[in-house]
């Protein structure tokens, strides 16, 4: 048995070697120290993507959920890093491991318009122009007025006209 060095730390098991170790809880609450080394850790990132992936996804009824890392912004599509590469989307690489190489210029759309979806039967290819049509169709765009504003052209025109009526 360890001992533990300072009163905040709790016992983990690192999931590459089995060795036991402590990490202070901070650490634990900030989604770090689940491994015992760097060199665990690199162990990690360097097995296959599809092993990488499949331990993130959360199979439910509907969707299937990514439940890993997500893309900092406004809409939580999910992340997954792997070695020296830089992050790839877990919706396109989810595409990838069912249907093969994404074809330049296509994008990876979401039938469900959950971001978090990694489910390839709700996913589908299409240009960035298919996803606005989409969006419209759907009902989740800013219904035609222009970036920015907050009134639509025809709400704007009201308003403008009663504006002129009390002056």
């Amino acid at each position: 048995m360890l001992a533990r060095t300072h009163p905040s730390q709790v016992e983990r098991r690192c999931p590459i070697c089995a060795r036991l170790y402590f990490v202070r809880l901070k650490y634990v609450k900030r989604g770090e120290g689940q491994y015992c080394s760097p060199s665990c850790f690199h162990k990690a990132r360097n097995r296959p993507e599809a092993e990488r992936f499949w331990e993130k996804v959360k199979e439910t009824a509907s969707c299937w959920l990514w439940t890993g890392a997500n893309k900092p912004g406004r809409w939580p599509y999910g992340m997954l890093a792997g070695p020296g590469k830089t992050a790839k989307l877990a919706h396109r690489v989810s595409w990838e491991l069912h249907h093969g190489a994404i074809p330049t210029g296509l994008n990876v759309l979401h039938k469900c318009d959950n971001p978090s979806c990694v489910r390839p039967d709700h996913l589908f290819l299409g240009t960035l122009a298919d996803n606005t049509a989409d969006m419209i169709a759907k009902g989740r765009g800013k219904g035609g007025r222009p970036i920015g504003t907050k009134l639509s052209p025809a709400s704007l025109a009201s308003f403008r006209s009663k504006r002129r009526k009390r002056f």
